[in-house]
């Protein structure tokens, strides 16, 4: 069962992606990443497949800081693309009776971004699992969210 859904995923996305435009069609966007870890994402496309982004996630008892390295594949949708990538994680956090401590961590991403045409604005929504690999141990699954930016 596992194998025919993982087949008709990944038969439908290489249909919507069999477009050969450009993935971005932007460099920067600066905006807010809305979901269980709050705060500021600026991502760079440094062509149209190949980026990055940095996020600073804010959440009760501590804070991560988080770099990416995301692939782009366009949809047949203009301006709507899938994204996916892994990157590394640092955090600070407040344990019960030790004060603050520190972590560290990979995240990988996948998600959908529209480039809304004549806006400067993209929204998308991903999912964002981490495992923390040093200090606050464990794996976050619950890692989704909205992002909205400006892009230019």
């Amino acid at each position: 069962m596992m194998k025919k859904i993982v087949f008709g995923a990944a038969l439908l996305l290489s249909a919507l992606a069999a477009r050969p435009a450009a993935a971005q069609e932007y460099n920067w966007g600066v905006g807010a990443r809305l979901g269980a870890w709050m705060g500021p994402s600026v991502k760079y496309n440094f062509n149209p497949s190949n980026g990055v982004e940095a996020i600073v996630g804010i959440a009760k008892g501590g804070f991560r800081v988080t770099g990416l390295y995301e692939r782009t594949i366009p949809f047949n949708v203009s301006g709507l693309n899938f994204y996916y990538g892994a990157g590394l994680n640092f955090g600070n956090w407040k344990q019960d009776d030790d004060g603050f401590k520190n972590s560290f961590g990979i995240d990988g991403i996948a998600g959908i971004e529209y480039r809304v045409q004549g806006v400067p604005l993209a929204f998308s929504v991903d999912y964002k699992p981490y495992l923390e690999l040093a200090g606050h141990d464990g794996f976050g699954w619950s890692d989704a969210a909205l992002t909205i930016r400006f892009v230019f």
